[in-house]
């Protein structure tokens, strides 16, 4: 699976049509190690032929990937590896701490990660600003 690809798939179930090329390059690099070959092809057939009109897309996306229980839980992979940075059921010590600090979760959960406070020395003294 290319990067264009993996990247139109990932705005298709993730809901964010912002999503960071440069980190989806990085994203599909890990994604490409956990990945069957053979299912990863699959599902490389299965995006490449999705309609553009947004409404058929996610009808096609509903029948043709989330129907399938192989290509269902790559589409799940796919979806922890944005929200979280990290892959379902590995333990790798390789995650680049980037693809930690940019899950989706934690604009979701309107929070920052641990041990990435994004403010200055002594900020947790004064209220939130929202």
């Amino acid at each position: 699976m290319d990067n264009a690809l993996f990247l139109a798939l990932s705005k298709d179930l993730i809901g964010d049509p912002d999503l960071d090329p440069r980190l989806a390059a990085g994203l599909l690099e890990r994604f490409v190690t956990v990945a069957d070959t053979s299912t990863l092809s699959r599902l490389h057939t299965v995006v490449a032929t999705l309609p553009y009109d947004p409404a058929a897309r996610q009808t096609a996306i509903s029948s043709e990937i989330m129907a399938d229980d192989e290509l269902r839980e790559l589409a799940k992979t796919i979806i922890v590896l944005w929200y979280t940075g990290d892959l379902v059921n590995t333990r790798t010590t390789d995650m680049p701490a980037e693809h930690y600090f940019s899950g989706q979760i934690w604009s979701v959960a309107r929070a920052h990660p641990p041990g990435l406070s994004g403010g200055y020395f002594g900020h947790w003294t004064y209220p939130p600003d929202n």
